[in-house]
C-alpha cells in the first residue's frame, strides 16, 4: 500500500466515525490538518470523551479491522489495542473492544484469551473482553458486557458493566462490582456484592449486599440487604 493511500484511509475512517458523533468544528479541523497515523491517533485522544458516549461501537469494529495493518503507528502514539503494554512501557492509552474468538484446542474445546494490564496506564473498556488491571492503572468501563477485575491500586469509574475489586483497588460509579479485601467503594447506583472492603458509600438508589453494616455509609434512597 502506498504510504499517502495508507495514510489518507486511516485519515477518512476517523473523520466518517467522526460524522457521526456530536463534533464540534475544531475536532474536524484537527483530524483534517494530521498529517500522519500518529498524529491522527492522538486526536482521538483528545476528543475522548466524545469517543466513549457517541460512536463506541463504530470506534472498536474500526480499531478491530484495522490495528493489525496500523499497528507499528498506533504503538508510536501511546495507544494499544486489546493488548497490554510491556512492563516497561510508559504511562499509555489502552482500548478494549470485544474479546477476539477464542482458537480452539487441540481437544476441541474453546481456548481462554486472557488479558492482564499493570502500569499506570489509562485502560478504556468499550467491548465484551474480559480482562484483569493491576499496579496502577486507572480505568474507564461503559460497555454492560465488560468484566474487569482490580487488584494492586488500580481505580475503576464504571458507567456500566461488571467489575470485581481486590487489594487496595477504588471504584467510583454505578453498574455491577463485586468487592474483597481492602477496597474503597462509591457507588452512586447499580448494586455492590460485598465481601470485605475497606469503605463503601452508597448514594441514589445503590443496593449494598453485604454481611455487615460496619464502614458503610448510606445516603439518599441506597439500602442495605444482608445476605
Amino acid at each position: 500500500m502506498k504510504q499517502d493511500q495508507y495514510f489518507r484511509d486511516f485519515q477518512k475512517l476517523c473523520i466518517d466515525i467522526l460524522a457521526q458523533s456530536d463534533n464540534c468544528q475544531e475536532s474536524q479541523d484537527l483530524f483534517r490538518a494530521s498529517r500522519s497515523v500518529p498524529e491522527l491517533v492522538t486526536a482521538w485522544q483528545r476528543f475522548w470523551a466524545g469517543v466513549l458516549h457517541e460512536v463506541p461501537e463504530q470506534v472498536i469494529k474500526a480499531f478491530g479491522a484495522l490495528y493489525p495493518v496500523y499497528r507499528d503507528d498506533i504503538l508510536r502514539a501511546g495507544f494499544y489495542y486489546n493488548e497490554a503494554p510491556p512492563i516497561d512501557a510508559p504511562a499509555s492509552m489502552v482500548l478494549i473492544g470485544n474479546a477476539p474468538v477464542p482458537e480452539a484446542s487441540a481437544s476441541g474445546s474453546e481456548a481462554p484469551v486472557p488479558l492482564t494490564i499493570a502500569g499506570r496506564h489509562r485502560v478504556y473498556v468499550l467491548g465484551d473482553h474480559t480482562i484483569t488491571c493491576t499496579d496502577n492503572a486507572n480505568v474507564h468501563i461503559v460497555a454492560d458486557s465488560a468484566n474487569v477485575t482490580l487488584t494492586g491500586s488500580a481505580r475503576c469509574n464504571i458507567e456500566r458493566g461488571t467489575v470485581t475489586a481486590r487489594d487496595r483497588s477504588t471504584v467510583s460509579g454505578r453498574g455491577t462490582i463485586h468487592c474483597y479485601d481492602s477496597t474503597t467503594i462509591l457507588a452512586y447506583g447499580g448494586i455492590v456484592h460485598d465481601h470485605g472492603h475497606l469503605d463503601i458509600r452508597a448514594y441514589n438508589d445503590a443496593t449494598i449486599y453485604s454481611f455487615t453494616n460496619r464502614r458503610i455509609e448510606f445516603h439518599d434512597n441506597a439500602k442495605l440487604i444482608y445476605e
